[in-house]
């Protein structure tokens, strides 16, 4: 059983240092405000990634997959008709055993992640912030051993944060590695894998002229974009008047002006949890009212990556894998938090009041 709190315990550090910066409470609020719903996407792929066999060696894809024919052709520009993987598998070899081997490969560096683009940062302060770039490396450090040990239960890793590298980089580094030398050449694709399928990444290929995720996110997110995302896969959850219910959506806040140019509003939390109800309304409808999110609206606030419109927020293809996702991590989430209770998550169409496609989950006492 995974510690998924270990997330929204970051995540409420994270914006309890920084509430003057980020000047929203509302978490779940804040993700449509920080990241497309291709940005979102990219995220969750950074949380996790793909990997590859080598040599009966499991290895970070985007770091030993070669991408061949990028050229520039201006300021801070590629041509994205050239930059395509070429299949081939080129790790480093540079290494003087087979655990030194996969932490070469697997390396990734946190220290100077996020650092070519950070303009829609609310703060130049945290750019360089070392206390988030620790933040950072635990959440990923999270993820990725999650995704390790549900991707392959008979073997064990160790995920681990260098805080000078592994070569003594002086940088925040993450890596993993196995440790008790099961191999096999079975290469295992995960559900959250063929959810961020080829079809669906070719779109970063084009957008972002690059190859691979792991810069779309590094070009144009920001810490609290990425915090804000992980806050939405493990959200706080809580038993209140007899109804499990997604806190952020019950939480009251006063809306006023915000000092913030970035925004025209900010949130404030009154302290106070109320539940939207109606007279003679079951356990049942109430938790699906209140635990609902409609995915059909809800990135049509940011449509910008950089001075690029994206337009996947009408993609019904893309929204349906925003629900997949979230379908995915709530299950994972709620099976820690209640492991006694049975659940029901699942995407709606149009329920309620609401137009398009929604997420929601209940208890399942039937």
């Amino acid at each position: 059983m995974i510690k998924s709190s270990i997330i929204t315990s970051i995540i409420n550090d994270v914006f309890e240092k920084y509430k003057n910066e980020f000047e929203i409470n509302n978490y779940i609020e804040l993700v449509p405000r920080l990241n497309t719903i291709n940005m979102f996407l990219a995220t969750v792929d950074l949380f996790m990634p793909k990997f590859v066999i080598y040599d009966k060696h499991i290895l970070l894809r985007e770091n030993v997959e070669e991408v061949k024919g990028i050229e520039e052709v201006g300021e801070g520009k590629y041509c994205h008709d050239n930059a395509r993987k070429s299949g081939l598998i080129k790790p480093h070899l540079g290494y003087s055993d087979s655990v030194n081997f996969e932490q070469l490969n697997n390396l990734f560096s946190i220290g100077d992640f996020l650092g070519y683009n950070q303009e829609d940062n609310f703060s130049d302060l945290m750019v360089n912030d070392d206390v988030l770039a620790t933040m950072l490396s635990s959440v990923l450090a999270f993820f990725w051993d999650f995704k390790l040990k549900d991707s392959y239960p008979n073997r064990k890793f160790k995920v681990e944060v260098f805080e000078d590298g592994v070569q003594s980089e002086d940088l925040i580094s993450l890596t993993f590695w196995q440790v008790n030398n099961i191999y096999d050449s079975k290469l295992v694709s995960h559900k959250i894998d063929k959810i961020l399928n080829d079809e669906i990444t070719e779109w970063y290929r084009y957008f972002h002229m690059f190859g691979d995720f792991h810069t779309s996110v590094d070009l144009y997110s920001s810490y609290e974009s990425i915090f804000s995302v992980a806050y939405l896969l493990f959200p706080e959850i809580i038993s209140y008047d007899n109804c499990i219910l997604l806190k952020s959506n019950i939480e009251k806040y006063e809306k006023i002006k915000s000092k913030n140019e970035r925004f025209e509003f900010q949130y404030i939390k009154t302290g106070k949890l109320e539940i939207k109800s109606k007279l003679n309304e079951n356990k049942k409808t109430i938790e699906q009212f209140n635990n609902l999110i409609n995915i059909s609206k809800y990135f049509s606030y940011k449509r910008y990556v950089g001075k690029i419109e994206d337009e996947g927020y009408n993609d019904i293809r893309l929204i349906e894998k925003v629900i997949e996702i979230l379908k995915y991590f709530w299950k994972v989430r709620l099976k820690d938090l209640f492991p006694d209770k049975n659940f029901k998550v699942e995407m709606l169409d149009s329920p309620f009041d609401q137009e398009g496609l929604c997420v929601t989950f209940w208890e399942d006492i039937e």
